[in-house]
């Protein structure tokens, strides 16, 4: 996920296994994150719309539900990988319906511009 993050090490028993994403395309460089498109595989887009599995954390999933609906950001940050991965604007991709399902507390990602004109890159709703 990060340039930081190390991949998974062990063996995976499965037909056929997908990687992609940021954690596969991006480096560290003189404290910086650096995206290399050369290396960028796309995730198939059915993956914005998995309904996430809670039970992996179910202390911090307890009566929540978390969820991204947007990608790309608007902020061009120096240090950030993301305008030059996703572009320098937000756009959504999921509905809030895909990752609520009745919890009592909703945390979800969206990026400021969004159509409910909410302010913040996270917060509650």
């Amino acid at each position: 996920m990060f340039s930081f993050t190390p991949d998974y090490p062990y063996y995976v028993n499965a037909v056929e296994v997908s990687k992609g994403g940021s954690g596969y395309c991006i480096s560290f460089e003189n404290g910086k994150e650096v995206y290399h498109k050369e290396n960028d595989k796309q995730l198939p887009c059915e993956v914005e719309h998995i309904y996430p599995d809670y039970s992996l954390y179910p202390k911090l999933t307890k009566d929540t539900a978390y969820g991204f609906m947007s990608r790309g950001c608007p902020g061009g940050c120096d240090f950030c990988h993301v305008e030059a991965k996703e572009g320098r604007k937000a756009y959504k991709v999921a509905d809030l319906s895909e990752f609520w399902r009745g919890q009592p507390d909703v945390t979800a990602g969206y990026m400021p511009g969004m159509a409910d004109g909410r302010v913040g890159k996270y917060g509650k709703i």
